[in-house]
């Protein structure tokens, strides 16, 4: 056997000849699942097999149900809210445990896709990602870890709507015909809170006054945007990825300039480090993602890039994100057609598989911690900074502590100092 375990087709069967034939083994070890690696025990795959049809909403429904009826422990669905048209915008929690309350500091990753409703490459990356996770538990040892210590939410379409008019092999498209915007004709990934019509960021609100709330920041936007913009913030995500289409390549914050002035250039965060480590993780390990022949028109990017650097624009999701929580979120752009031909996408899922499983991992890296007082008491909502330790600089931006007084910073590898403070003289406390 080939020590590989396949939940789909592939194309990395397929000869140059072949070219991005899809093909299934037809042999497999009955205990570990392993396929042989014989090219006699493999086969094209039928079309009813899955990655080589799309589903629409309803399947896709059925398919996150299926895995939590089936796999119980492992997979358990939920719902964030509904589109223009009543649609249930549902998703899939997985990691083991699943039915119960997260393992104390266990990181959280959110995945979306399908922003864009034209755009739809992701939807299916993301779906089967949540079939190879639950089924390769117990029997891949790298899927195995993942489960064990990482929590992976997944949706798979956040406009359904869109979805819905979305025409497969129109490459284009950026419009309500097309698909691209939801039923009231708005663009999803412009309708986040980011900066106020001064082109001044929009602060967090303070929950700890009476006056303060999130609600504010809702107000005259879209059914969808708010439930994934509730969802962000009740959440304490350690990273974030939200896949679109019509590029090759991963970009990360901000999207935006601050500087009137500014018109062209980088606008890095505080985190620009970590960022591009992340994003460069992604493009490192997908297959076509650091070849510039993989879209044309957007070749002068690279494989990774500042989101204003590319062209600016307000109100998208990863900014909202990185300016009101302690997530860091990419936007992934897999093909350089949006609504690619069904046929490719056995490609797409080898393209991206290693990608997708690293992106996860990497939620692991860099610090984790409890901040409690004296008397081993969690501090929720404790302010943790990290310095670098050979500088007065500090190590991107602060994080806040969860309920339970958890913490967690991604950092490039190196030695850091870390403190934590509560604004509050009730209270002394230590990072742990």
């Amino acid at each position: 056997m080939s020590g590989e375990i396949f939940f789909s087709c592939t194309t990395s069967r397929s000869t140059q000849e072949e070219g991005v034939l899809a093909k299934c083994p037809t042999k497999i070890d009955e205990d570990s699942l392993e396929a042989s690696k014989e090219e006699s025990d493999w086969g094209v795959c039928h079309t009813d097999c899955p990655m080589r049809q799309y589903q629409d909403n309803d399947q896709l429904r059925s398919l996150l149900s299926n895995l939590s009826s089936s796999y119980p422990d492992l997979a358990t669905t939920f719902s964030i809210g509904h589109s223009v048209l009543g649609q249930d915008l549902l998703g899939v929690r997985l990691t083991t445990g699943a039915r119960g309350q997260r393992t104390l500091l266990k990181p959280m990753v959110r995945l979306i896709a399908n922003m864009h409703g034209n755009e739809v490459t992701g939807r299916e990356m993301l779906s089967h990602l949540a079939t190879v996770l639950v089924r390769g538990m117990g029997r891949d040892q790298r899927i195995t870890r993942i489960m064990e210590t990482t929590e992976v939410h997944i949706v798979p379409t956040v406009n359904p709507d869109g979805w819905d008019r979305a025409t497969e092999e129109d490459c284009g498209g950026q419009d309500y015909a097309s698909g691209r915007w939801n039923e009231n004709k708005v663009d999803l990934n412009r309708d986040f809170p980011v900066l106020d019509s001064n082109g001044d960021r929009i602060g967090k609100p303070d929950t700890s006054d009476p006056l303060g709330s999130w609600d504010s920041l809702w107000v005259g936007r879209q059914p969808e945007t708010v439930a994934i913009g509730t969802w962000s913030v009740n959440n304490p995500w350690v990273v974030a990825a939200n896949f679109h289409d019509g590029a090759v390549v991963t970009s990360y914050p901000w999207d935006h300039y601050t500087d009137r002035d500014q018109k062209t250039g980088d606008h890095p965060t505080l985190d620009d480090d970590v960022f591009q480590r992340l994003a460069g993780s992604y493009a490192e390990n997908h297959a076509t993602m650091t070849n510039s022949s993989a879209c044309l028109k957007y070749s002068w990017l690279g494989p990774t890039t500042n989101g204003a650097a590319w062209y600016p624009k307000n109100g998208t999701l990863k900014d909202f994100s990185y300016q009101m929580t302690n997530c860091l979120e990419l936007v992934i752009e897999l093909s350089c057609c949006k609504f690619i031909k069904n046929y490719f996408l056995p490609r797409e899922w080898d393209n991206n598989r290693e990608s997708l499983l690293s992106l996860i991992e990497f939620t692991n890296t860099g610090l984790k911690g409890l901040v409690v007082d004296l008397k081993g008491n969690p501090l929720s909502g404790a302010t943790v900074g990290v310095r670098n330790r050979d500088s007065t600089e500090w190590a991107g931006k602060n994080v806040t502590a969860t309920e339970r007084g958890e913490f967690w910073k991604l950092l490039l590898p190196g030695t850091y100092t870390v403190q934590a403070w509560v604004n509050s003289c009730l209270f002394s406390g230590k990072v742990r």
